[in-house]
């Protein structure tokens, strides 16, 4: 039995794994969640969920999950509500 050691890597074992692996990429997330969104509005997390309760943040909700899109993010602050 071989012992992994921490040089060891997944494509040593498994040649097929290199092609199975993800690029290292940057990805752009499509939407966030409220404490995020209040993040890069400057805003806090309480006052974000008063502008989605007055209807100013359009917020979509995703299971249990309340999301704002980045293309909303950016609607808010391009006419400040």
């Amino acid at each position: 039995m071989a012992i992994a050691t921490a040089s060891t890597r997944a494509t040593d074992a498994d040649p097929g794994t290199a092609a199975r692996a993800l690029p290292n990429q940057n990805i752009v997330p499509l939407a966030h969640p409220v404490h995020t969104a209040a993040q890069l509005l400057g805003i806090g997390p309480s006052k974000t969920w008063a502008l989605i309760r007055e209807g100013k943040i359009r917020a979509t909700r995703l299971g249990r999950r309340t999301l704002i899109t980045a293309r909303e993010i950016e609607r808010l602050l391009e006419t400040g509500c």
